[in-house]
This record gives structure tokens, sequence and C-alpha cells, in this order.
């Protein structure tokens, strides 16, 4: 039985309008007797009086009126929460002037629509019949002590604030309860009308194609259903308005309708298009005239938030939860019905559903920002897609090569630490793989007569054996054993269940700790490292992310945060992320054939944004000076270590690059030598401290600038970059994390968007306009990558340089970035990788001439050998003498 102690009534007028149902009462309401008091209650009556609800007004419930063991309503015995339901109801029917109930919590959620997830259903407009048989609706939001727990599980984490969640969580419940104020308004649902048409003969079809084509100024939105390990589609659907939809099937009896109303001229609206685009251009299908996408609108509009359509149909429309908010993976496009017609349906919903999406957000720009929103994105769809399906180049038996001989390294780097430590490091899980081991690494422990019956028993051969093997990965649970045994505190970590971590900047730190008291344990921390770097470039070269023409195509995503560019996986499951390619991964991506690659990179981009932004003199005139004349890296150590720049070591150049990467957006001395430890340097944090000091006091305008930046969000709680992009921080609490975002998203939105407008999508127009057979395969958020035909390195370079290196604004300081030039044969651009592998790079910081150009491309087009030089020519003296 429940503590009648424990018991709290309700509170509000039996009159009331609105009635929010909670779940059980939390410590702080049991003490004033009173639901809905404390932090919770106070977040949530701010939420109501934004929205225009006055709160004195509102009746405040719980379906449980006790408060549970441990504050946890799951612990109260599920036939005693069944019997509280019921007495909820019953308590629901007195409310006979309700017209919203607000169910905050599974626990009500359920209570009184028998649906479960309030996360799923939050926003929807459901009902509840009152005894009496009178209606009232239900709209499901997030109950605030959720939202208060979240932010606090964040910062124990010390998550950044945009990665919280918790925030974007507030401003849905901040939506939610406008849609509530709104609905208070109005008794009756209202909910959507949709005729959703899936049995159409060809002669409907052939009419509805008629009336699409008699109006080409008319949106149409497009959505497909896939199969996508089959690479199949299922059907697609069509909407010209948000009531009425179609689907199709996808055979070969209505091909020629879907790829004719795809290829009409009517602008097209799509939800994550570049997914169906690419999967309708794989059957021959192109649409036409792709205008909008949802995702991308939301992302334009509030690019912190969801881009999912499951998500934007909880707050455009008043469609109930129909398909989960997952835009990672964008889980609608797996939904597997087992009815056929129910399918078709979910397809047709789909297009209806984006088609009132895409009206709704655009009635909230202005004519200025639709515009904006085509320069932005629309312009950019196209040249994407480019790169998206002509994909980069793999060198299939060079691949093979790199995965054997990096395979071959993890394995002798598993093995020196088993030798290292007498055992396996790794679980053998049968008799046969315990034998063979023995009997390959530990002579001492072999015994023939048990391996053979062990064989029999397997039936598998030695080799077989031995492969898999082999193929075991170290294991970081049988590591901890060892470090336990061998007195060594393993570090800890929030971000597992278990507490503790042995991630690579967790070995680094053991490592730099122990080197001199306990060797072995800094060998057994290398041996770990140099394991999981092998086995971790290894995957980079297998063929699985190739697809049969040798190419690999990923996706592209520019509804990142920054609006800089991000890829993946594709559709079909092959390619990968490209933006994290390690130098030696890279020699096995080469251009098309008879081509060079020609890299083109912009100079210590976002640390000139941010020398710029602060309007110091010196700092404007470091952001402005030229790569040929002067070295920021090497500038920034010659200050921080008060010596000449011709004395300055590669070391202290290093360090002076951490430093000042790891400070200009906030970070501290802590995260200074977390910077330190993850590139394997030791220092102090008391060393750390000092190189900050050192950098702060020769660099005081970026402090300054900071808290400039800190100013405008206290006072305008939103930033503007130097393309008139506008992001809202109204939600975000005033905190280091967010200060520190605020920094980075300037910087970075700025470069992103300079390489997305005056990189990839003006290359584009060059190529239709100049018939170019060069073409972009890569794009890494201030560089990108192309494969150009020899005669045309010279006319891509100068375009490209002219439109990269136009002038920026940043906070009214004009910034104009130098571009530098890599021609290669293959993709890797590090020196020592290309000397080590006999690969043709040619590189110049300063402007060549055209005929400097044409003598590196002559050079690298000789392809790798033995007569590849260790030098590598230079920009001849007077290499400005650019343009002959």
């Amino acid at each position: 039985m429940p503590d009648a102690s424990t018991y709290v009534p309700g509170r509000g007028p039996m009159t009331a309008q609105l009635v929010v149902l909670g779940e059980a009462p939390g410590r702080n309401e049991v003490q004033q007797k009173r639901p809905f008091v404390g932090a919770s209650g106070w977040k949530q009556e701010r939420w109501m009086r934004a929205a225009g609800v006055n709160p004195d007004l509102v009746r405040y419930e719980n379906v449980y009126p006790f408060y549970p063991e441990g504050g946890n309503i799951e612990t109260v015995p599920l036939d005693e929460l069944a019997q509280w339901r019921e007495d909820a109801l019953v308590r629901i029917d007195a409310f006979t002037q309700a017209r919203v109930i607000v169910p905050v919590g599974n626990t009500a959620l359920y209570a009184l629509t028998g649906k479960q997830s309030i996360s799923n259903w939050r926003g929807s407009v459901l009902s509840f019949t009152q005894s009496s048989g009178r209606m009232v609706k239900v709209i499901p939001t997030i109950h605030p002590a959720a939202i208060l727990y979240r932010r606090k599980d964040v910062a124990r984490k010390k998550a950044g604030a945009q990665q919280g969640g918790s925030l974007l969580w507030e401003k849905r419940c901040l939506m939610d309860w406008r849609r509530i104020a709104g609905d208070l308004q109005f008794p009756d649902l209202r909910l959507p009308v949709r005729k959703l048409d899936i049995h159409m003969t060809e002669e409907e079809i052939c009419c509805y194609v008629d009336f699409v084509r008699g109006d080409p100024t008319q949106h149409m939105t497009i959505d497909i259903e896939t199969i996508p390990d089959q690479r199949k589609i299922t059907c697609v659907s069509f909407a010209c308005s948000q009531h009425y939809a179609i689907s199709i099937p996808f055979d070969k009896k209505h091909y020629e309708y879907i790829k004719c109303l795809c290829e009409l001229p009517n602008p097209k609206v799509l939800q994550n298009g570049f997914y169906d685009y690419v999967y309708l251009k794989s059957k021959g299908i192109t649409i036409c005239n792709y205008a909008r996408d949802t995702r991308s609108t939301q992302h334009y509009i509030d690019p912190l938030e969801s881009g999912s359509l499951g998500f934007m149909g909880s707050i455009y429309t008043r469609e109930p939860y129909y398909k989960p908010d997952g835009e990672e993976e964008e889980v609608e496009k797996f939904w597997s019905g087992a009815d056929w017609y129910e399918l078709l349906e979910y397809n047709a919903k789909d297009a209806a559903v984006t088609y009132e999406v895409d009206a709704r957000q655009w009635e909230g720009l202005t004519h200025a920002q639709r515009a904006q929103y085509g320069v932005f994105y629309t312009e950019m769809f196209l040249p994407l897609l480019d790169i998206m399906l002509g994909g980069i180049r793999v060198e299939r038996e060079r691949c093979g090569v790199a995965y054997t001989e990096s395979r071959a390294e993890a394995l002798a780097e598993r093995n020196a630490a088993c030798v290292l430590v007498g055992r396996p490091l790794f679980k053998l899980t049968t008799g046969a793989e315990r034998e063979m081991y023995a009997h390959t690494y530990a002579p001492e422990q072999y015994d023939a007569e048990r391996l053979e019956k062990a064989l029999r028993r397997g039936k598998r051969t030695p080799e077989m054996i031995m492969s898999d093997i082999d193929a075991l990965t170290l294991s970081t649970q049988e590591i901890m054993k060892v470090l336990r045994e061998w007195g060594v505190a393993i570090p800890r970590s929030e971000k597992n269940a278990s507490g503790e971590t042995l991630d690579d900047t967790a070995l680094m730190g053991l490592k730099l700790k122990w080197a001199k008291r306990k060797p072995q344990v800094m060998k057994l921390v290398e041996r770990t490292l140099a394991h999981r770097r092998a086995r971790k470039l290894s995957d980079f070269f297998k063929l699985d992310a190739v697809d049969p023409d040798g190419y690999m195509r990923c996706t592209y995503k520019m509804t990142t945060v920054t609006s800089r560019l991000s890829s993946q996986t594709n559709c079909f499951g092959t390619g990968r992320n490209l933006q994290n390619v390690p130098q030696k991964a890279r020699r096995v991506f080469v251009p098309d054939p008879g081509q060079v690659f020609v890299v083109v990179d912009m100079s210590q981009a976002e640390a000139r944004d941010v020398y710029a932004r602060t309007h110091d003199a010196a700092l404007v005139a470091l952001a402005r000076s030229k790569p040929w004349d002067v070295d920021i890296h090497t500038a920034n150590a010659a200050r921080m270590f008060e010596v000449s720049e011709s004395e300055v070591t590669h070391e202290q150049r290093q360090d002076g690059k951490i430093v000042e990467h790891g400070t200009n957006y906030g970070g501290s001395a802590w995260i200074v030598q977390a910077k330190f430890i993850e590139a394997g340097i030791n220092k102090s944090l008391g060393e750390c401290k000092k190189l900050v000091e050192r950098k702060f006091a020769d660099k005081p305008g970026i402090l300054d600038w900071q808290e400039r930046v800190r100013r405008q969000l206290l006072e305008h709680r939103a930033l503007t970059n130097a393309w008139g992009r506008v992001i809202s921080l109204e939600c975000m609490p005033f905190e280091d994390e967010t200060y520190k975002f605020a920094y980075a998203w300037l910087a970075q939105s700025d470069i992103g968007m300079h390489m997305n407008l005056r990189g990839v999508k003006p290359f584009r127009d060059w190529r239709l306009v100049q018939g170019w057979r060069s073409r972009l395969v890569a794009q890494e958020h201030d560089g990108m990558t192309a494969s150009v035909e020899p005669g045309e390195v010279w006319e891509v370079v100068e375009r490209l340089r002219e439109s990269l290196e136009q002038p920026i604004d940043c906070d009214g300081i004009e910034l104009s970035i130098p571009m530098e030039v890599k021609v290669s044969n293959t993709w890797c651009t590090e020196k020592k990788v290309c000397e080590q592998y006999g690969l043709r790079m040619m590189e110049f910081k300063q402007p060549p001439t055209r005929s400097e150009l044409e003598e590196g491309v002559a050079w690298v087009m000789n392809g790798p050998g033995e007569d590849c030089p260790t030098e590598f020519p230079k920009a001849k003296e007077g290499g400005a003498e650019h343009g002959g």
C-alpha cells in the first residue's frame, strides 16, 4: 500500500479548460502537498506563460498521487498502478469544461490513450472520451522534470551544449505548449483530411499526369519506399496538395508513368531528397526541377533542430504521430509492412505530409529569406549530386595490397602485446582455437594429440582456424585485467555503463603517466595503439565500400550545424565518410584515367577568420598574410616561445599549433592538455597553463573577441555569420559550452559556406559552360579535390583561385584567404607518405605561373617509379608573376 503521508492531491479549478496530468509527485510536491511545483513546476509555468496560458487557470493532477519508491514510477506494482490509472480517468471525468488534457510522461499518456512513448506522440492531437460521451482533446508533451534531468546528465558528462539533447527537447516543449494554447480556442480535433489514392487504374494515372502537366508552376512532392538490401524501389508517391496524394507501385507496368511525373517541369519538393534522387537516377529516372527540400528548409530555419519528417510533421501539421523521429538513418525509408496496401498508404501519406510541411515552412519565410534559401540550398543540390553520382576512383589492386599490409601490421602488434603479457589478450572460443593458438604461439603448452582431436570435432582445417585467430583483435577487457594486475587504475569515463575507458586518449594518458615508473605499461599501451591504428587503417581498404565499377560514392550532407559538408555511406550501403581519410589510406584513391588530382586548400582558413574578427591590427595583418611570406603556425610558435621564426623547431611549431587550435574557441588548459595527449605529447597541466597564458598575452584580441560574442548572445540570443546566415540560440543556457559553440560556429560556418558557394557550386557551372571533362570528386571542409584533364588544369586552378580568394566580410573586416594548390597522381598529399610509397605530388604554396603548373602536371603524370625524387620540385622564384 502507498504511504498516506506522501499523498498529493490535485490543485486548480475544477472548471479549468486545461488539465495537466503527470505520472507521480516528486519530493518538492510531497513537501508542499501540491503537484507541479519546485524547479520542474517553475519551468512548466514558464513554458505556459510564453505560450499565452495562465498557469493559475489550469488543473494539475497525477495518475499516481503518492510519492513512489525512489521517485521512480516503475517501482509501483503493475496491478496497483492499473487501479490508479482507472482512478485517474474517474477524476478526469469530473472536469466537464476541459477542452485539452496534457499528459506529461508515459504513464499519463497510456492512462488516457493506451499509447506508449511520449517522445513519439508529443505534439500529436489525440482524443479522450468522458463517460458522458463528451470528447476532450489530448496533446501529449514532455514532463519538465525530464528536461531538467537531461540537462543535469549532460552537465555531468561535460557534453557540449549543442549536443545535449535537453536544449532541443525544451524547444519542442515550447512548440507543444503553443499548440496547446491555440487548441484551447476551439473544441474540435481539426485533424487533417487526406485522400490517399492507392488503387489507381492506368487510366486514372494518365488523368493525374495530365492534371499535373496542365499547370507547370504547381509544386509537387515525391517520396519513395525501398528495400535497401535489394536496391529495390517498392513504390513512389506524388502530391500536389496536402489533401490528396497517390502512390504507384514501382514495376514495369507503371515505370513510364513514374518517369513522366518525375521529369515534368513542375517544381519538385522532396524530404531528404538526395536519397530519392540517387535511387531513382539508378533506375533511369531524373527528378527535374528539384526546387526545395523540407529537411534543408528546416535546417535553414533552425540548424540545431531535427530535419526528420516525423519531427516536422509534429510541429507544422496536425497529423498524429505515424513515423519515428529518426533523422540520421531516415528510418521511414526502411519501413516494412506486412500489408502491401498499408505500405502504399504510408507512402502516399509521406507525400501529403511533406507537401503540408513545405507549405507551412515556406509561409513563414520572407521574400528575402526565400531568395537566400535558394542560394544556400537549392543551387547546391545538383552540384552535390554530381559529386555523389560520380564518386572517386579506387585502384582495387593497390587497395588489396594495402589491406593485406595493414592487417599484417595489426597482427604483428597484437602478437607482440600478447608476448609481452605472456598470454592471449583476446578471446579464444573453441577448443580447436585454443590448441591451434598453443601450437603456433605457445609451443610449451602444445599437445599434438589434443589438437588432432579438436580439429576432428570442429571439422575445420588448421588454415581456417588460424585465419579466424588472426582476425581477432585485442580485447579491451583483457587489457584492463592485465593493467589491474600490474597495479594500474583504469581511467574513468561517463560515456559508458561501466564508468571505465581505455579509448585512445585514455591509453595515451596512461602511457605518459607510467612511462618511467612502469615501462611495461608504456610498451603494452604502445602495442595496443599501434594495433588499433593498423586495424583502423585496414578498414579504409575494404572493397565493400567500393562499387563494381571501381568508384566509391558517398552521400554528402549540408544540413550540419555549421553548414560544412559531411559525407557518409550512400543509400545503397557503399561509400563512407571521406572527411577523415588518413593520408596513408588516400594512396589507393586515384584520378579518372588520363587525369591528375588537383587539391585546393584554403590556407589556415578558420584561424584567419578568427584573427580578422578580433579587429586587432596585428592579428588582422596576420590573417591577411600570404603563406609564402608568413607561416602562421611558425609565427605563432615564435611569439609563444620568444624566439625568432628561423629558430622555431618542428616540435615548437606543433606545440604552438595545438595551443592555437585548442584555445581560439574558448578551450582551457585542460582541453589543451587533452589535445597534447591525443597527439602523443607529454605536457603537464602547469606547462599547458603557461602556454595558454603566453598565447593570450601575445593575442589579447582573441579574448576581446570572445567577450564581444558573449555580449552579443546575451543581448540578441542569435549569431550572424559572414554570409548573413542566422542561428538562434534562445533556448541555450548562458554557460561555457554555449559560448564555445558560438565561437566555433562563426568561423566554421563562414568557411563551410565559402567552400560551398564559391567552390562546389561554381565548379559545376564552369564545367557545363566550358565543357570540361574535369570534375569534383571530394570536398573536405576547407578544401576540395578535382580529377582534372591535364589540358584543363590551368583554367581549373585559376577559376578556383579567382572564386575562392574573393573576400568575405568577417564582422566588418574584409578578408581574402589564400588558396594553396597540390597536383598529384593519388589523393595522398603528405610529402612523407608520398616519398614512402613512391607517389608523385607537387605543392604550390605560392601561385604558380602557367608554365610551372604545366611542368608540374607533366612530372606527376609520369607515374610512380624508382626515379621518384626525395625532394619535390618547388615553385620557382617569381611564381607570383602569375597569369602568364
